[in-house]
């Protein structure tokens, strides 16, 4: 969607912690293909959970 903006509008990503499976969750290959795709941050924490969450440890 950003691509034909790419000089205004830079794509971000978030991923959701309580995605699958909680206690063994890794963002790391969902950011990995987020980046592939062209994003080049972490946007906002829209799954509701505070920051300070232990569940957002893995993410951030």
């Amino acid at each position: 969607m950003t691509r034909p903006h790419r000089d205004r509008l830079l794509p971000l990503c978030a991923v959701d912690p309580r995605h699958r499976y909680p206690g063994r969750f890794n963002p790391h290959p969902i950011l990995a293909h987020h980046i592939d795709q062209g994003c080049v941050g972490y946007g906002e924490n829209l799954c509701g959970l505070p920051v300070d969450d232990p569940m957002q440890q893995r993410v951030y």
